[in-house]
């Protein structure tokens, strides 16, 4: 007689919801989650949704040089920067939940440091890779390409996070016994590091706000050419490309009439 061998869980528990709360259906349905992934490794947590806060700015950035008898100064163009200001609430349906929440908070702020490479006992490590970060929010925070296809986020770097925890929704105590209670969804090591981490007893935040600014650095080729947008589905996947028909089409085309070509002329010399 053959014994059938249990299946071995495999994935990332972080990147699963599991907690018995109808939020899992948006998280794993929808796909109304915050991924990040810490590009030097590949290690990547997701977050249910909660947003508090989301801001995206974009900066055009001019030198300007003031010169004698000009009214007005010249303006040389240098670039346009993306920052997105983002928050969200990790909110725990059970002490299962917290437990998994705490995890992948610490794995996001265990992102912000480098990779390093041991050179030998008695000596400095080297660094090996800056932290930057790929950040994943549905059509709000994600690249897509000419054909408006979703890409897997918008790659850019974390000036630092803010974890707050809510302390008027309180804690779980681990000391309860909740966590093990789940044993359906932990196996046996997990369970083991979680009454050794926890022997002297901790607490786990029901609720916990994290905020971030997150500067996009661009992977793609954006602007203008005589054909139109170069990418039309930037930034949100809304694709729209303005059409010129009747008479000026051609001129368009072309870049304009010789009157407007020879005014764009003379305010990118400075004239």
């Amino acid at each position: 007689m053959v014994r059938k061998s249990k299946k071995k869980k495999s994935g990332n528990p972080l990147l699963k919801w599991d907690s018995g709360d109808v939020t899992d259906i948006l998280a794993s349905k929808l796909n109304q989650v915050i991924k990040f992934t810490h590009l030097p490794t590949g290690e990547m947590v997701s977050f249910k949704a909660f947003l508090t806060t989301f801001d995206d700015d974009y900066e055009s950035k001019w030198n300007k040089t003031t010169v004698y008898g000009r009214m007005d100064p010249i303006m040389t163009f240098q670039g346009t920067e993306r920052t997105i200001t983002i928050g969200w609430d990790v909110v725990a349906y059970s002490a299962y939940e917290a437990y998994r929440n705490m995890q992948r908070v610490s794995l996001l702020l265990q992102m912000l440091y480098p990779v390093y490479e041991s050179s030998g006992a008695g000596t400095a490590d080297i660094l090996t890779a800056a932290p930057l970060f790929k950040m994943h929010f549905m059509n709000l925070a994600n690249e897509f390409t000419t054909d408006a296809a979703l890409g897997t986020g918008l790659v850019g770097t974390v000036s630092g996070f803010t974890y707050s925890p809510v302390i008027e929704a309180g804690f779980y105590n681990t000391d309860d016994g909740s966590i093990e209670r789940k044993r359906g969804k932990l196996d046996g090591k997990e369970l083991k590091r979680i009454r050794k981490d926890f022997k002297a007893g901790a607490i786990l935040p029901q609720a916990i706000n994290l905020s971030c600014t997150y500067t996009v650095l661009h992977t793609q080729p954006l602007g203008w050419t005589d054909r139109g947008a170069a990418n039309a589905a930037f930034p949100y996947g809304a694709r729209f490309q303005k059409q010129t028909t009747g008479a000026g089409a051609e001129a368009a085309a072309k870049g304009g009439s010789s009157a407007a070509k020879a005014s764009r002329r003379k305010i990118l010399k400075g004239k």
